[in-house]
């Protein structure tokens, strides 16, 4: 590993490469591939080339920075009429070919994940710090995998549903905690590409717009609001997860009208969604953020004049055009504070847990509807009620124990950054009290690079851990 490590270091192609892994270059390079396989039902040329790129920087590069990237993009490639949900119900995903495809590149991952482990080892050296919140997932983990014990007619599912869960809640953690350096640079280079994000996500928003028949009638059509990857209510929470990140942008670099502004395109993107629960919580991120800007951070005096100015065009939007908004948006009249069925999911959620109250009974007795075939199984949404009819008590003790222990990283000897990104997970967990979020694959490459980044932070801040940079980052 050592003469590995030492000869690609001598090799000018590889310094090449990690160079352009490095660049904003390869980040634009990211996001217009994702735009394209989404404009055009690309999926499969798409990922393969981001598999490619994975591939490569697995095997030149001594960390997983550059992977990030790719992982994040990766789901919004999912074109509308490849979703495995509605409007298309596609077997794209799931059958045949497809399956095939994603076996095939899932395969390639795997061995380069391996062969990268091999080469430059499962952790970077310069990492001191262990990751803090393991004690606390491996019981999660167990509890989330023996989801549905001991229930007749227990399903094969359980366990599927329960091991990628347990995937996402955990494993994403582990992998990063190991693979990412810490510093300064490795954060920035996180923030650019979820600033990326944010746009590949506004324009995506824009294309259902225009191709969706999403406007009838001068009203928008709710049921038309949805992509490949998700329907309204998950677009929105994506959307809201970013405000705060970008916000933190505004704070601290140069041009802080760009990001401020990009969280006010997002906030009004999560308007346009007409999701409830992601508004309520977008709005919230952005209100906060938007007042701590006004007293700390490098830009205060751009900050305050961009805030003032966003809540004179709001309370001007709101006042004087409240009726063409209603009318053009016309679910927020029509639902406000309705549950849309939530309560009848809860309770069910509540019965599951009664009749089976240590193990749950299992995800795949939830009655709501499945999809993808069956894999993905109905949602209660609500975190509680999930994994209480789910997984029983102790699924959500484990939870529970886990939440509080991840929530301490953010309140001890909290920083600006670590704020930030922790509004950002405040934003997922909270939407998630009204919906599905974290049972959501996507959402949680975000929640685990950002649960790292904060941990790094934390160990940065209590002089535990000193923030050295490698090559790549």
């Amino acid at each position: 590993m050592i003469k590995w490590r030492e000869r690609t270091e001598s090799m000018p192609f590889v310094r090449g490469l990690r160079a352009f892994f490095a660049s904003r270059w390869y980040l634009l390079l990211i996001v217009l591939l994702a735009a394209v396989s989404y404009a055009t039902g690309g999926e499969r040329v798409v990922w393969s080339i981001f598999v490619f790129f994975a591939a490569v920087a697995m095997l030149v590069c001594p960390d997983l920075l550059p992977v990030v990237p790719p992982t994040f993009a990766a789901v919004f490639c999912l074109s509308v009429r490849h979703a495995p949900m509605r409007p298309t119900y596609s077997g794209y995903l799931f059958t045949g070919r497809g399956l095939a495809v994603i076996v095939v590149l899932g395969t390639i991952v795997v061995l380069s994940f391996l062969a990268h482990c091999i080469l430059f080892g499962v952790r970077l050296p310069e990492n001191t710090g262990k990751p803090a919140l393991a004690p606390f997932l491996l019981p999660l983990t167990a509890v989330l995998l023996l989801n549905g014990l001991g229930q007749g007619g227990y399903s094969p599912k359980n366990l599927v549903f329960g091991a990628i869960t347990a995937f996402c809640w955990c494993g994403l953690y582990f992998v990063y905690a190991l693979q990412l350096p810490h510093g300064e640079k490795t954060k920035e280079y996180i923030f650019d590409g979820c600033f990326a994000i944010a746009w590949l996500l506004l324009f995506e928003l824009g294309y259902v717009y225009m191709t969706n028949g999403v406007v009838k009638n001068g009203a928008v059509d709710v049921s038309k609001i949805v992509t490949g990857w998700g329907i309204h209510n998950g677009i929105g929470i994506m959307l809201a997860l970013l405000i705060p990140l970008m916000l933190r942008m505004a704070a601290k670099r140069r041009r802080a009208p760009l990001y401020y502004l990009t969280a006010v395109a997002l906030l009004v993107g999560v308007v346009l969604t007409t999701s409830r629960g992601s508004l309520l919580v977008g709005t919230g991120a952005f209100l906060t953020g938007s007042v701590i800007l006004c007293f700390t951070g490098e830009n205060r005096r751009v900050n305050r004049l961009m805030f003032a100015l966003t809540l004179v065009l709001a309370a001007v939007a709101l006042l004087g055009f409240r009726e063409q908004i209603f009318t053009f948006l016309p679910r927020f009249r029509t639902d406000g504070l309705d549950d849309n069925g939530r309560f009848v999911l809860w309770r069910e959620g509540w019965h599951l847990f009664l009749g089976a109250p240590v193990f749950g009974a299992g995800f795949a007795a939830i009655s709501f509807k499945s999809w993808a075939g069956g894999l993905f199984p109905g949602y209660l949404h609500n975190t509680v009620f999930e994994l209480l009819g789910a997984g029983g008590a102790t699924a959500l003790a484990a939870y529970l124990a886990y939440r509080v222990r991840s929530v301490m990283l953010f309140v001890k000897k909290p920083t600006f950054d670590r704020t930030f990104m922790g509004l950002s997970i405040a934003v997922l967990l909270g939407g998630s009290l009204l919906d599905n979020h974290v049972f959501n694959i996507y959402p949680m490459f975000f929640y685990a690079v950002l649960l790292v980044l904060s941990e790094a932070d934390l160990l940065a801040a209590t002089g535990a851990d000193v923030p050295v940079e490698t090559e790549t980052a």
